[in-house]
């Protein structure tokens, strides 16, 4: 997240839907106190938290300052097609977390398979609430609304990069400003990944995204 008590913004950052870049262009108003980065420990939870990723309901307990000033800042949140976020999380998943499995020099057929076992394995749906290793497969929808209660003001949907972030600027009040798309693990070739398996996964487990980026206008 990147907090600004000065200009009363947030955004929240929803991994793998160009978050990354936006969040370095706006950086250097970030005056909150702490630094939302990285993994830490919270006694409420008992568990680790990912503090650049916190969801809904870790936000209340994590950063409850941060929480109540929704109320009244400007918040943003970027929302992405679930398709190519998903194979962008696995792939970010693979190089992180499983570098064993050498996923960025399989072709095509390779990376399908090794996707299709993770899948079948149930880590994502077992890890993903609690463990910080499968933040990135978090429903979008968990960072945006408590229940049916959205959270966050505005929620705009990524296509075209540069004209989202000029909007995304203008939306939080602030000049434009350079954003380089970072932090990219599956690129433009996305498609050639998609099997019947990955696509009935990402309709069943993200159905409630599908439903949120149909209702954006």
């Amino acid at each position: 997240m990147i907090i600004s008590t000065a200009q009363n913004f947030i955004f929240i950052h929803n991994p793998k839907a160009a978050g990354t870049a936006f969040r370095s262009a706006i950086a250097p108003y970030h005056d909150h106190p702490r630094q939302f980065w990285g993994v830490a420990a919270d006694a409420y939870f008992n568990a680790p938290v990912d503090l650049a990723h916190l969801r809904a309901w870790e936000l209340p307990v994590v950063a409850p300052d941060v929480f109540a000033a929704l109320d009244t800042y400007a918040s943003l949140a970027f929302l992405r097609d679930p398709l190519p976020r998903g194979l962008s999380a696995c792939a970010e998943h693979f190089r992180n977390f499983r570098p064993q499995a050498r996923f960025a020099r399989w072709g095509v057929m390779g990376q399908r398979l090794l996707i299709h076992r993770l899948i079948r394995s149930g880590r994502i749906q077992a890890g993903v609430r609690a463990d910080p290793h499968y933040v990135h497969f978090s429903p979008q929808h968990w960072f945006t609304h408590l229940g049916e209660r959205q959270i966050v003001r505005h929620l705009l949907a990524i296509r075209s990069d540069q004209d989202d972030f000029s909007r995304a600027f203008a939306l939080l009040g602030l000049p434009p400003a350079p954003a380089r798309v970072e932090n990219r693990t599956q690129g433009a070739d996305w498609y050639f990944l998609v099997s019947p398996e990955i696509t009935a996964f990402v309709r069943d487990f993200y159905a409630a995204d599908h439903a949120l980026l149909a209702g954006l206008t």
